[in-house]
């Protein structure tokens, strides 16, 4: 029923939105960064770019040798809405990365494994204090110039599976299969 991991959060926002206007209710979310509020609002769902942290992130993908991979990072949270449409706070839940890795061919797995696993390797090697909350889902874009290959996965599977040192073509393999691997 829906095509992405956006169109069913727009889905959600939207029933989430309608139904707190109905009730006239204050919600009070448990947010993973605790932000105080004011008044009454409406938690509604956001997601914003993590300039400095896609910065930090690029940076230690180039110096891993990876340049023909780009990294960025957003996080997923709530805004506080007031009355009058302004937004109050946004409490952050948890960090998504994109990672999109340019490759000669899509049918060259073995190598695509490789790329993707030194790039989780990059964020697994990062400061805890890159991101502001945890990485929650990591998602690969693979592409040779003409065609696009998607893969998502959770961060912590991910972890589990480059501790279990797998080689590039059985890690392509398992980023394909729910997790734990």
């Amino acid at each position: 029923m829906f095509t992405s991991k956006r169109s069913f959060l727009l889905v959600i926002t939207l029933l989430v939105g309608i139904l707190l206007l109905l009730s006239a209710c204050t919600a009070t979310p448990v947010p993973a960064t605790p932000t105080p509020t004011t008044g009454p609002c409406a938690f509604v769902w956001a997601s914003y770019d993590l300039e400095e942290s896609s910065l930090k992130l690029q940076a230690a993908l180039d110096a891993a040798g990876l340049e023909n991979i780009t990294g960025n990072a957003s996080v997923f949270g709530e805004n506080c809405v007031n009355e009058d449409g302004s937004i109050e706070s946004f409490a952050a839940r948890d960090v998504d990365i994109y990672l999109s890795i340019a490759v000669d061919s899509l049918l060259d797995t073995a190598s695509m494994g490789e790329q993707a696993m030194g790039a989780v390797e990059v964020l697994m090697a990062l400061p805890a204090d890159t991101f502001p909350n945890t990485i929650n889902f990591v998602n690969f874009q693979f592409t040779d110039g003409g065609n696009v290959f998607y893969v998502q996965q959770s961060y912590a599977g991910l972890v589990i599976l480059v501790e279990s040192q797998p080689t590039g073509q059985e890690f392509y393999k398992s980023i394909q299969q729910p997790a734990p691997f």
